[in-house]
């Protein structure tokens, strides 16, 4: 490590030592010095998001909040950044799936398929050419099939 590079350890250190005692010039100066960084970080994880502006507040205040345990063994601004990759998967992790909306199709298939059947359809019912994948089949009792959508794991699951 060159002497300009343990200088700037020396530095960051410093300015983490007094933004952690809560010195609020210390803390903006902090802030300042890394939100571009932060912001980049997010970025490139999450690509343009609506809540960016929201995650990058997240990840300072976990910056902030971690303050007292940086030690210098890596430069302050790759800290933060490593802090910042933690905040971003945590958003990643509390989204809600998309859900998938089922939807009620016609009641018969196209008679140009000699494989395709007529399907009593009803709610998240459709109908499919036999020997579709992803769906069950049960006898409605009037030689009709009935068939019902499942996921693609719940298939696979034989659930």
């Amino acid at each position: 490590m060159g002497t300009t590079a343990f200088a700037a350890r020396g530095q960051d250190l410093a300015l983490a030592q007094r933004a952690a005692e809560g010195d609020r010039a210390a803390q903006r100066e902090l802030f300042h010095a890394q939100k571009a960084s932060v912001h980049h970080t997010l970025y490139r994880i999450l690509g343009a998001n609506r809540d960016i502006e929201d995650l990058i507040q997240d990840a300072f205040l976990e910056i902030f909040r971690a303050l007292p345990s940086f030690r210098g063994d890596s430069s302050l601004s790759r800290w933060c950044q490593t802090i910042a990759t933690r905040a971003a998967y945590l958003s990643i992790a509390r989204r809600k799936p998309a859900s998938v909306d089922l939807e009620v199709v016609e009641n018969e298939i196209v008679d140009r398929d000699p494989d395709a059947h007529r399907v009593r359809a009803g709610r998240h019912r459709r109908p499919v050419a036999r020997g579709g994948r992803g769906v069950d089949r049960k006898l409605a009792g009037r030689g009709e099939d009935t068939c019902v959508a499942r996921s693609p794991r719940a298939h696979e699951a034989g659930a």
